[in-house]
């Protein structure tokens, strides 16, 4: 699976600015589904994120690379109507082990950050089969927090400044042995992905 977060919007009790978080992950699915009906998941992968906030004057720059990306996922379609579905998506995951350099007004400097992310979402979509096809909208609330570590100053907690908003895709399967989705997600966060699965 392909992710871009085009952009995040943080924020922290000790910022007087906004925080913005943006990049792409690229994340191995391994999924098991139970007649389309249930599904769970786990995704491994790695990704390279760019990070930037006002603070005591100064503009505070870094990237997050490496580590680890990780998250699971559990779907239950709730009512079936023909070719109508309603389902429910609960999401945990995050990234642990990034780091990667920091600027302070355009000047780098010599240590690394580290930085640790954390998130939680629940989801609820409606869909409708139309032979291979099945497009879908539904709304999000999405829990995000990140520190960021080895600066200059004190570790840096961020929250997402909004945790609801609405997304929709297109899924195209045989429902056998393959799938493909892209999704688009705004609000909470402005972001696209795309994932692919062969299915055995």
């Amino acid at each position: 699976m392909g992710d871009y977060l085009i952009s995040k919007r943080l924020t922290s009790r000790g910022l007087p600015h906004t925080a913005s978080l943006s990049g792409t992950s690229t994340l191995g699915t391994l999924a098991w589904s139970i007649q389309e009906r249930f599904n769970l998941q786990i995704e491994l992968g790695s990704g390279n994120f760019n990070w930037n906030w006002q603070q005591a004057g100064n503009h505070l720059s870094g990237q997050s690379y490496g580590g680890l990306l990780w998250e699971g996922d559990a779907k239950l379609v709730l009512f079936e109507a023909k070719d109508t579905l309603f389902a429910l998506d609960g999401q945990v995951g995050g990234w642990s082990w990034m780091e990667g350099p920091i600027t302070s007004n355009g000047t780098a400097l010599t240590q690394f950050s580290h930085s640790l992310l954390r998130f939680w979402q629940v989801s609820a979509a409606l869909s409708q089969r139309i032979s291979w096809l099945t497009p879908y909208l539904g709304m999000a609330v999405n829990h995000t927090r990140m520190k960021i570590s080895q600066l200059a100053t004190e570790s840096v907690w961020l929250n997402a400044r909004h945790i609801l908003g609405p997304f929709g895709g297109c899924t195209i399967s045989n429902g056998s042995l393959f799938l493909v989705n892209w999704e688009w997600r705004g609000w909470f966060e402005e972001g696209v992905s795309l994932s692919a699965q062969i299915r055995f």
